[in-house]
């Protein structure tokens, strides 16, 4: 056996000084084949030959043609030389291996598996299907194409129907862009004139739209002359915009409504309540308000509540027969009490306080039957008991910019840092997250979420054309939804 062991190293190592004769490395002294220039046999051991990684495959200097090592790290296997030793090209070794110059399609760029086993990106070319079929529990890529320049402006939005209209806060000129979901298009609906410029800069505080399923409504937070224009001028206290045809009709504001931010502004039924609110030039704050009729377009006061003291940034629901208002802030503290508000005698009755929400409120809901209300932590309120309860802890601390969508059953709120979607029953008052593979983002901009009938939508409202995804959590067939695939070639 030493002998055999010592003429196959003297093969393997000095091959340059043994004869051109057939070896044979076996335990049971048969002669090797003659077409075999090395016969080896067992039935009970193997060969081993160089593993290294593909850095140090890579390292190998001129490989011969037909040079084979095992390859460790992904993809593992078998690689031979299949090119020249001045222009080596690493070739996977397998069952079923694609010939040369065979094409195939990733939905990923860059696909490192396909680049390790011997396949090219062509950057130039790629293929989007749109009535694909989504699988369940899938992130998807919207159409891209005459959307929203990245420009960082800030974004509002809301979701109007078979639309998601996302208005440009701040800036030089007041811009409208609708994304219908049905077709998967994008349209720049809107571009206004220096008329528009106040309602451009006033909606920079991030100010949300109000919708009525139809319409999105946008009521900035104080009201001004326009630029350029010779006295006498029309005020504009907001807009009316229809996305079915890109109009846009402006509301002419009442004359007694003092200029202020950081209101209350609910969309009640067929009215519109802006209540509360503080003058940042005065730093006064407000306890009343007003009421816009949108069938008849005519204004009314509401007069300053008996139980809720002056305030900005409180929260208010509609639960369809009256408005709810809760907490607020006035030169740093936050307020624990709230009252209803009855739209058709505009008579207020003092609800429950809640002294353990002592922070800001960044999202309120009426789901049906009850208000909730997230900031630091969650808490809901049952209007018919007069009470409040805390949720489950897995929702506390919701930042600034954050929202939940209502899917009808659950509260769904994206993270960008973690790319999870957190689902919160209130129900049976779980919290499950899962479903990672969204959109990701710095810290800049919050997530907008909103719910479309099967599927979330998701955007960063900084960045809107490079962060926008839905998410599908059931299979979903024949939908115009773009899936991308990029084209890698095999060497």
């Amino acid at each position: 056996m030493r002998k055999i062991l010592f003429l196959l190293l003297s093969f393997l190592l000095f091959s340059s000084v043994i004869p051109a004769q057939s070896v044979a490395v076996n335990t049971d002294g048969s002669l090797p084949d003659v077409s075999s220039l090395l016969d080896i046999k067992s039935i009970s051991k193997g060969v081993l030959i160089p593993r290294m990684n593909r850095a140090q495959r890579d390292a190998i200097s001129t490989p011969a043609t037909s040079l084979v090592i095992y390859q460790t790290d992904a993809e593992a296997g078998f690689y031979y030389n299949g090119g020249t030793p001045g222009f080596p090209q690493w070739k996977l070794m397998g069952d079923n291996v694609l010939p040369a110059s065979a094409l195939v399609l990733s939905e990923t760029k860059p696909n490192s598996m396909l680049q390790n086993a011997g396949f090219s990106l062509n950057a130039d070319i790629q293929l989007t299907l749109t009535n694909a079929t989504i699988p369940a529990n899938t992130w998807s890529e919207i159409n891209m194409n005459n959307s929203i320049p990245d420009d960082e402006a800030s974004y509002i939005s809301a979701k109007a129907g078979d639309y998601i209209v996302m208005m440009k806060g701040g800036g030089v000129i007041f811009e409208i862009f609708t994304y219908r979901i049905s077709t998967n298009t994008w349209t720049r609906a809107f571009v206004g004139n220096n008329l528009d410029v106040n309602i451009a800069n006033d909606m920079q505080s991030g100010y949300a739209l109000l919708t009525d399923g139809t319409y999105v409504y946008s009521i900035p937070p104080h009201t001004r002359f326009p630029i350029n224009c010779i006295p006498p001028c029309p005020y504009y206290a907001g807009i009316k915009f229809n996305p079915a045809n890109n109009e846009v009709l402006y509301f002419p504001v009442n004359l007694n409504h003092s200029g202020r931010s950081a209101y209350t502004l609910i969309m009640a039924g067929n009215k519109i309540l802006i209540w509360g609110g503080w003058d940042n030039n005065s730093n006064m704050y407000f306890n009343d308000g007003l009421l816009i009729d949108l069938l008849s377009g005519t204004w009314s006061a509401v007069s300053g509540s008996p139980s809720l003291s002056p305030r900005r940034s409180a929260s208010g629901v509609w639960t369809g027969a009256e408005v709810i208002i809760f907490g607020g802030e006035n030169n740093g503290t936050y307020y624990t009490d709230g009252a209803r508000l009855n739209l058709s005698t505009l008579t207020w009755v003092p609800i429950a306080s809640n002294p353990s929400i002592v922070f800001p409120i960044h999202y309120s809901h009426w789901n049906g039957s009850e208000m909730f209300l997230f900031g630091n932590a969650g808490f809901k309120f049952n209007s018919s008991l007069n009470s409040w309860s805390s949720v489950n802890a897995g929702l506390n601390a919701i930042h600034f910019g954050e929202n939940f969508a209502w899917t009808g059953s659950e509260y769904w709120r994206y993270n960008p840092l973690t790319q999870l979607i957190t689902k919160f029953n209130p129900t049976t008052n779980t919290v499950s997250s899962a479903h990672p593979g969204g959109p990701s983002w710095g810290g800049g901009g919050g997530s907008v979420n909103n719910w479309c009938g099967d599927k979330l939508f998701v955007m960063n409202y900084y960045h809107p054309a490079i962060t926008s995804r839905f998410f599908y959590p059931n299979q979903t067939n024949g939908v115009a939804a773009n899936r991308t695939f990029y084209l890698y070639k095999k060497n």
